[in-house]
């Protein structure tokens, strides 16, 4: 006997792809909004934190270039030279200082060469993880590590 059913509405595809496309769709409103009218911030701040909201109730992440394009503290987008101001300082390392023009809020980005996002890193990913089959050798190895310290 074959088993067809299957827990919530995901039949093979990306889960909660409606709220991705929500999402997207808000944050793509809301940069249109900036760019026509850049005086109307509240239909923008409507959106953005609409799309919030939807990450938040789905216990969905933001991606981190989304994160790093929005204020925090007003949730407006940080478009540079009309809601925010961008300059790079080195004091003590190289960084990237946004400032929203809206609350004064800063944000800081390193500068670094070498620097990749933790996303970027293969060790994020699970594919580099071996999956243990065998169970029983796995907790057999551990029992005998266990007794030998």
């Amino acid at each position: 006997m074959v088993n067809t059913w299957k827990m919530g509405k995901n039949k093979g595809g990306i889960p909660q792809k409606e709220q991705f496309q929500r999402m997207q769709y808000l944050y793509q409103a809301a940069n249109q909004c900036i760019k026509s009218d850049p005086r109307d911030l509240n239909l923008c701040r409507f959106y953005l934190t609409t799309m919030r909201s939807i990450a938040k109730k789905s216990v969905l992440r933001l991606h981190v270039d989304i994160k790093r394009t929005m204020c925090k503290k007003c949730c407006v987008l940080l478009i540079p030279g009309v809601t925010a101001i961008v300059r790079t300082k080195s004091k003590k390392e190289k960084h990237l200082v946004v400032t929203c023009l809206e609350c004064d809020t800063v944000k800081r980005f390193l500068l670094r060469k070498d620097y990749k996002l933790w996303l970027d890193n293969p060790q994020a990913w699970l594919d580099h993880i071996q999956p243990i089959t065998d169970f029983q050798s796995a907790n057999k190895k551990q029992n005998n590590e266990e007794v030998k310290t």
